[in-house]
């Protein structure tokens, strides 16, 4: 869904799930955090749901409340969202958080 400088569309995101949904696939790993919202792959995540599919989302790299980082802020059951952390299991620095947002 990106290309070799990192950058993508939230469409071209939600054809990866899409994908990975044909297959059954149980869950997806989707290390990437953005602010803009889109309806596409929120619809797809929920899609997702119905299969029973656990997606796994980076919580994002701006030091900030991950509310509004998607695909994290979605309030959809199945979004798990994951902080990163140094070797010692400390925050890391740049890591976004949230009490309501960030799961683990």
């Amino acid at each position: 869904a990106f290309d070799a400088s990192g950058t993508g569309s939230w469409s071209a995101v939600a054809l990866a799930v899409n994908y990975a949904l044909s297959f059954r696939a149980a869950a997806s790993s989707n290390a990437y955090a953005g602010e803009g919202h889109s309806y596409a792959l929120k619809a797809t995540i929920e899609a997702a749901n119905a299969q029973g599919h656990l997606f796994v989302a980076s919580a994002g790299n701006k030091n900030k409340d991950a509310s509004r980082a998607y695909p994290c802020a979605f309030a959809v059951e199945n979004v798990l969202c994951v902080a990163s952390t140094t070797p010692a299991d400390v925050l890391e620095a740049s890591c976004n958080f949230g009490n309501e947002t960030v799961d683990i």
